[in-house]
């Protein structure tokens, strides 16, 4: 009888969870025969290629998968990656360097080189019938509100990575990108085309006014960047407000 009750308490327990941590299902990075499409800048011209998980590596003493480039013909070993839960590192150097932390939350700081990043939001974005976690990340440093934002902040799109090379995290370290993210595919199914691009990594908070600027949109309906309607936005929180992207204060 005793054992009955447990039971049914742990049942119970398991059914009030917040419905967010129930739906949480991590989407992995480094499937097998995922495949990046890039397009590659090389003095000043452009061509395509594409980046493949392809078979398992032993690299500092951890089985790691390495990727392979394919040029059109000519493949090459393009990165080796490790995925350790939500986190995600590339041996480079003999060292493991981190590249991605899914796990972070709102709020969370990290480093790049010398650069100071904070998670400014989160949140889940569909497409193609499929929920994909984002971050919003802000490079704080050198940041004013009538710099060029999109200098200042970048996505990272679980399962999918940046808007970059896959052991690309950013651009902040690395001017004049030489790869653009294309497309995402998964051993067929196509998890992210150039319609998908547009939503998944949205243009950020163009069109941002310095702090002394009368607001000219002032009565106007304020959105978040998934289109829901927000009263005020909260510091650092990006919206848009009559057509425009712009950033709390």
């Amino acid at each position: 009888m005793e054992k009955l009750r447990l039971f049914q308490l742990a049942l119970l327990a398991m059914v009030c969870l917040p419905l967010s941590a129930q739906e949480r299902v991590y989407s992995n990075f480094l499937h097998e025969g995922k495949t990046w499409r890039l397009q590659q800048v090389v003095a000043y011209a452009t061509s395509e290629v594409t980046v493949t998980v392809a078979g398992d590596i032993l690299a500092g003493g951890k089985s790691c998968k390495q990727l392979v480039c394919d040029d059109g013909g000519e493949k090459t070993l393009f990165a080796v990656m490790v995925e350790e839960g939500e986190k995600v590192y590339e041996y480079e150097g003999g060292k493991f360097v981190p590249v991605y932390d899914f796990g972070l939350k709102e709020g969370d700081t990290l480093r790049c080189t010398d650069d100071t990043i904070v998670v400014t939001a989160t949140d889940t974005v569909e497409y193609n019938g499929k929920k994909f976690r984002r971050l919003l990340l802000h490079k704080t440093n050198g940041y004013t509100t009538d710099c060029l934002a999109d200098d200042f902040y970048e996505y990272w799109v679980e399962g999918i990575g940046s808007e970059y090379a896959p052991n690309q995290p950013y651009s902040f370290a690395t001017p004049g990108n030489r790869y653009r993210l294309l497309t995402v595919d998964d051993n067929g199914e196509m998890l992210m085309d150039a319609e998908g691009r547009q939503k998944l990594f949205p243009p950020v908070l163009t069109g941002i006014r310095p702090a002394t600027q009368p607001d000219r949109h002032a009565g106007e309906e304020t959105f978040d960047l998934s289109g829901r309607k927000i009263h005020q936005p909260q510091p650092h929180q990006p919206y848009i407000r009559g057509g425009k992207k712009y950033v709390g204060r």
